[in-house]
């Protein structure tokens, strides 16, 4: 088969969870078909955080698909039956131990899903995915339920109370065009668009 990966060992990570048919019968023999949604956000959607890190990792983590083979190892632990619904760090090690791989690597990948996952939660290096999402998912509800346009204006609002202390100096605060500053013997402070950049000033002029 042309379209397999050319992995040394068929490990926990190899599970081909993207495949619809097998993570069907996966969810079957599990009862818990809402896992779904764990499955497809953080490890083998398109746009999946596992799938983005390996994208984004160093050739070494990214041609191994280690984020997503680590988040594998993960879901199956910590979901499939055991006496214990958690995943440790020496059961993933040994979960996807094979020639070549760095272990400490693994470690890594770890630390970076934690850090990006919705559903995948740390505790005491303990890993699991559950029904529940964590504090990143909570965090990017939020911030998408917050409109662009006050967030600016907050932003705004905090820069200028910043340098409100600055005394007997001549503040300007977010100018669009030079002819906005005026030629004064004075000591002026000009405050740039929190959006905009120096050199964008420069070029703009």
């Amino acid at each position: 088969f042309k379209g397999a990966h050319r992995d040394p060992l068929i490990t926990l990570g190899s599970a081909p969870l993207d495949n619809t048919l097998f993570r069907a019968a996966v969810f079957e023999q599990l009862g818990e078909p809402r896992l779904e949604a764990a499955v497809i956000t953080d490890i083998v959607g398109k746009k999946a955080h596992a799938v983005r890190l390996d994208d984004e990792a160093v050739e070494t983590i990214r041609k191994a698909r280690l984020h997503r083979k680590v988040a594998n190892a993960v879901f199956f632990e910590s979901t499939g039956g055991q006496a214990r619904e958690e995943a440790t760090l020496p059961e993933i090690r040994l979960a996807l131990g094979e020639p070549d791989l760095d272990i400490g690597n693994i470690e890594t990948a770890l630390e970076s899903l934690s850090e990006a996952c919705y559903y995948l939660t740390c505790e005491k290096s303990k890993y699991r995915f559950s029904l529940v999402p964590n504090l990143n998912k909570l965090i990017s509800d939020r911030r998408a339920s917050i409109e662009e346009p006050l967030i600016n204006e907050i932003v705004r609002s905090e820069i200028q109370k910043a340098f409100s202390a600055f005394n007997g100096v001549y503040l300007i605060f977010f100018p669009d065009k030079s002819i906005q500053i005026p030629d004064r013997s004075a000591v002026t402070l000009i405050i740039l668009p929190p959006d905009q950049s120096l050199e964008e000033a420069c070029r703009k002029e």
